[in-house]
């Protein structure tokens, strides 16, 4: 009965286990990233190779005007009170990463 409980007790402590990690690995690849993975992020990047390096953005979003859409992902990062960091992807028509900018915004701004 004791070799039962402790082959229980390990196959539980496995299920949460992976559960924790596949978490983790699904908060790493979308809507928000670290500045580490933002640094990853290179002009020329194709859309493909932006969501395989840094996941899906939190918004995305393409103005009439403009030549290619734009994704945006909060920042993991302990900022001023009050605030948060966002990371601006630009595609250009080939959909390529034109360029990237972070900008400070306050937890009042709405996308």
């Amino acid at each position: 009965m004791k070799t039962a409980q402790l082959k229980m007790l390990a196959v539980s402590a496995a299920v949460v286990a992976t559960a924790a990690v596949s978490g983790l690995a699904f908060a790493a690849k979308g809507f928000s990233v670290t500045p580490e993975q933002e640094a990853t992020v290179k002009i020329g990047m194709t859309v493909a190779e932006v969501r395989a390096a840094i996941g899906r953005p939190a918004h995305s979003l393409k103005f009439r005007k403009s030549p290619g859409g734009t994704w945006i992902y909060d920042v993991n990062e302990i900022n001023i009170p009050a605030t948060h960091t966002v990371f601006y992807v630009d595609f250009g028509p080939d959909l390529r990463v034109a360029s990237t900018s972070e900008r400070l915004e306050t937890n009042e701004t709405e996308f």
